[in-house]
């Protein structure tokens, strides 16, 4: 895994200091700088000065810089330019004469861009909000999001670990300039597009029809340039959707700890699409000597853990000149995070669910609900008793607040819920996954397409919970892969859930006999990643973390953490007696956050 920043230094009053040794572009009021970063920043001449590309725009359904670019001299506004773009991107306008700086972020912020402004109206922005901290004189820490990080195991909206250090969310125009009389200068922030939660009126089948269409010409999209492209396939679902879509296909990379059951129906997938196979075995101890690179590229807001794909970054760069991943699929179209229960009978867990209803407190709801929170043992107990009350009742308003324009924006209870991780995609905790490797290795989403959103915010909850519109379209994109066996559960991936509750139950019974005649479901070992506990135990330098937990001082600058209960968690997982993992891996992300700044 290889550090990888962009930086901006923008003042439209002042003329700044010689630029750094090394600095991408630079003149008397913006420095560019930066390394390491693929695809690397592209700096166009426009006649008023420059335009900066990062990430992957598509313009007229290709990625091309040329045809940016020509979309930005035939535009009329900024907005209209924005609104056309596809892909995943920030771009960056400056013109050198007023001087003025706008900043425009794709539908999913899945560019990061975190920015500062001091008093005196200086900009210092960065992909990475660690190199943001890292370049203020006295970097301020926000803790309440970091109780909200320790609650949810990420952030919402623009705030950041950082006192005064916002993230620029999705669909938005962040602009600064030019000067007024008097050296004044404001920053306005403004969106250019709106959600749209309008429900198609299409059955099933017909919706997940041009679901199947909107991912083949996503896929046509982001493969545009012929880049040589390598697909990270596991057994589930959303890979194989990226498989099926391609035009051609795509060599296949699964990384496991061994030859194991999700492994082998990679490797079906693969072979039924015609498509090149190779297995990169993970080692136990894989996110050795990575952990603070990790969290400098998540800025403290996302676990450590979910690096998962640094330790190969070289042998992935040496494979291929683009990684294709199908993050985001199963959050769109399979319900992934909705209020929902697995059927039970008897203490046997189904396949399929049932879909809880929208209460009045639906704040209260997603709070104590949402898949991602922190789970486990209950975290509050390492927080100070006096503290605990007026941090979640803070943290509850920011929810509300977070909430509230989807109250005018939804078409059905469950937009309120699914508005929380739809908008803003990109500050989901799985897409830590892109930033560690993009040090090394360009990475794309082809989930993250304007039409394919459009199909995520068009479908209704009842299409949507029970992963049956995501089956078929799975199945009319290729039926061979959408009838190989699911890695989840070893049932075929197009059989509706309840049908895969019933073979469930019933290999269930039938492998009580001596002779157990059918598969089983997957056990840990047969999935793809480790536990956190397995992570703490394999990997030296966190377990020499964890036990730092019990004497350092750092997590005393957070103000709500009780030490004592801080040790008493420590020594109980250590001793084998109540597994906290995911506690003290969210508690290992914040100190090393905080060592990074130098605290």
């Amino acid at each position: 895994m290889r550090r990888c920043e962009f930086t901006v230094r923008f003042d439209p009053v002042q003329s700044l200091a010689h630029p750094p040794e090394g600095a991408l572009w630079a003149d008397a009021h913006l420095v560019l700088a930066g390394h390491d970063l693929h695809p690397p920043p592209r700096i166009l001449a426009v006649d008023n000065g420059i335009l900066v590309l990062l990430g992957h725009p598509i313009a007229a359904d290709r990625l091309d810089d040329g045809a940016v670019l020509a979309l930005w001299r035939s535009r009329t506004t900024v907005e209209e330019f924005a609104r056309r773009l596809n892909g995943t991107f920030t771009i960056l306008h400056y013109r050198s004469d007023a001087p003025a700086l706008t900043v425009i972020s794709d539908r999913f912020g899945s560019q990061p861009f975190f920015y500062h402004r001091d008093f005196r109206g200086l900009l210092l922005a960065s992909t990475s909000l660690t190199g943001v901290m890292l370049a203020l004189e006295q970097p301020d820490l926000n803790r309440e999001a970091c109780f909200e990080f320790l609650h949810f195991r990420r952030l919402f909206g623009e705030k950041t670990l950082g006192v005064g250090c916002r993230f620029l969310e999705g669909a938005r125009l962040l602009r600064l300039g030019p000067a007024e009389a008097g050296g004044r200068c404001d920053l306005s922030i403004g969106s250019y597009l709106t959600i749209d939660f309008t429900k198609t009126s299409l059955t099933a089948g017909e919706f997940a029809g041009g679901l199947a269409d909107a991912l083949r010409r996503a896929m046509r999209r982001y493969t545009s340039d012929g880049r040589n492209g390598a697909l990270m396939l596991s057994g589930g679902l959303n890979a194989r959707t990226l498989l099926a879509a391609a035009p051609q296909p795509l060599e296949c990379l699964t990384t496991c700890a061994s030859p194991n059951n999700e492994f082998r129906v990679a490797a079906e997938l693969a072979t039924a699409r015609g498509a090149p196979h190779r297995f990169l075995s993970r080692p136990a101890d894989h996110l050795e000597g990575l952990v603070d690179d990790a969290v400098f590229h998540s800025g403290g807001m996302t676990l450590f853990s979910q690096a998962q794909f640094g330790w190969c970054a070289e042998h992935l760069a040496d494979r291929a000149e683009v990684v294709f991943m199908g993050l985001a699929l199963e959050v769109f179209f399979g319900g992934l995070y909705l209020p929902k229960e697995p059927v039970r009978l008897l203490g046997w867990e189904g396949c399929h669910f049932w879909l809880d209803p929208i209460q009045e407190d639906v704040v209260g709801q997603f709070m104590a609900h949402v898949g991602y929170r922190t789970k486990g043992p209950d975290y509050r107990q390492v927080v100070r008793p006096e503290r605990l009350e007026e941090l979640t009742q803070g943290l509850r308003a920011a929810v509300a607040a977070e909430m509230a324009p989807a109250r005018e924006l939804a078409r059905e209870p469950h937009d309120l819920w699914e508005y929380m991780h739809l908008r803003n995609f990109a500050r989901h905790y799985s897409l830590q996954m892109v930033r560690t490797l993009e040090g090394t290795v360009a990475c794309r989403l082809p989930a993250l397409d304007n039409e394919v959103y459009a199909q995520a915010l068009a479908i209704p909850v009842l299409f949507k919970y029970d992963w049956r519109a995501y089956q078929l379209a799975l199945g009319r994109l290729n039926r061979k892969l959408a009838r190989i066996r699911n890695a989840n559960h070893n049932i075929r991936a197009d059989l509706p859930l309840y049908q895969a509750t019933g073979i469930r139950w019933l290999r269930g019974l039938a492998n009580r006999l001596p002779i157990s005649p059918f598969r089983t479901m997957p056990g840990g070992a047969d999935r793809s990643w480790p536990s956190h506990a397995e992570i703490i135990r394999f990997n030296p330098e966190v377990a020499a973390t964890v036990a730092s937990l019990k004497k350092t001082p750092r997590l005393e600058e957070l103000g709500f953490l009780d030490l004592d209960a801080v040790r008493r968690v420590v020594d109980a997982h250590q001793s084998g007696v109540t597994d906290y993992g995911i506690l003290l891996s969210v508690l290992v992300t914040l100190e090393r956050f905080l060592a990074l700044l130098g605290h």
